[in-house]
């Protein structure tokens, strides 16, 4: 008789605790029980939170990484904008000419720079070296922007054992 009443206590603390759980009163009692933020990230299981435990309309678009939500339909065309500034005329004619430096002598063991120059009315677009030996190292090949960009300077290292020739070659461009 004894055991027969702890089994029907049992089951009656079961039924009321399934009973209460869903209801207001049950759910005041699970917050006596756990604290106010109690249960945080590292308390959830993988894949714990699911859609079903999202109340809908409840997230925002900062909960989303860059690229999940979907991008919404296009506006309306915004009104035309005010008509800019006038711009230059540009080009009417151009013309390009490669200008070459004389040869330049470099000795063994030695760096040395050298120009090429554009000519006055014209500007240096691009430029190199020509000739190197394959003892020769290229240091630097660049436009001098002083005072004007009308020269291209190239800076070489010869490496060989006997000296070495090379030239600059400037291509420059005349409106």
């Amino acid at each position: 008789m004894f055991k027969s009443k702890i089994t029907t206590l049992a089951a009656f603390t079961a039924l009321a605790i399934a009973v209460l759980g869903a209801t207001p009163v049950g759910h005041a009692a699970g917050k006596l029980v756990l604290g106010r933020s109690s249960v945080g990230t590292a308390q959830l299981k993988k894949n714990a939170v699911t859609s079903a435990k999202v109340k809908n309309h409840s997230l925002l678009a900062v909960d989303f990484k860059k690229g999940q939500l979907p991008a919404g339909p296009q506006g309306l065309q915004g009104p035309k904008g005010d008509p800019g500034p006038k711009g230059d005329p540009g080009v009417a004619h151009l013309s390009v000419m490669n200008r070459q430096s004389p040869w330049t002598n470099v000795p063994a063991g030695s760096t040395v720079t050298s120009i090429a120059q554009c000519q006055p009315g014209e500007i240096a677009t691009g430029g190199g070296p020509v000739g190197l030996d394959p003892e020769m190292r290229l240091i630097s090949s660049n436009g001098a922007e002083i005072p004007e960009p009308i020269t291209w300077r190239v800076t070489v290292y010869n490496a060989g054992a006997s000296a070495h020739s090379f030239s600059v070659e400037v291509v420059c461009a005349a409106s």
